[in-house]
């Protein structure tokens, strides 16, 4: 899911980011594990962070 992969970016942040994801049902809480699996790539990553750094004006 789209929250998925977002919470898989923000894992992959580093260390030093700490996610810290709502749950309000079961369901979610299963997402939310599952995300943690997610293994995105360099492209991914790049892809993902092109809209900031564009934002950034880099």
């Amino acid at each position: 899911t789209p929250a998925q992969v977002r919470l898989a970016w923000t894992l992959h942040r580093g260390p030093h980011v700490l996610a810290i994801p709502g749950t309000t049902d079961p369901a979610h809480l299963t997402e939310n594990i599952a995300a943690g699996a997610l293994r995105l790539t360099a492209d991914d990553l790049a892809l993902l962070d092109a809209p900031g750094e564009k934002a950034a004006g880099n």
